[in-house]
């Protein structure tokens, strides 16, 4: 997702915060990828999901985090 887009969703939800006087926080769960690949391996068979797309999301994840951190940080978010 773009920033510009980042941008705009981060500020309808502060939009939506503000009107029903809701606090927003950025929260960051950090978990390494060798923990999420072990705690995948420990899953029962039908549990399980393919190492590449835990590998592929948490590229994602970690590409969008530092927008949304950067955007809270930089106050950015109108």
């Amino acid at each position: 997702m773009p920033l510009t887009q980042t941008l705009k969703l981060l500020n309808k939800y502060k939009d939506l915060a503000s009107t029903y006087k809701y606090t927003m926080y950025c929260l960051e769960f950090d978990v390494p990828l060798e923990e999420a690949l072990k705690r995948n391996k420990e899953r029962d068979n039908y549990k399980y999901v393919p190492e590449r797309v835990i590998e592929r999301t948490y590229e994602t994840i970690k590409k969008i985090m530092k927008k949304i951190t950067k955007c809270f940080k930089e106050n950015r978010i109108n």
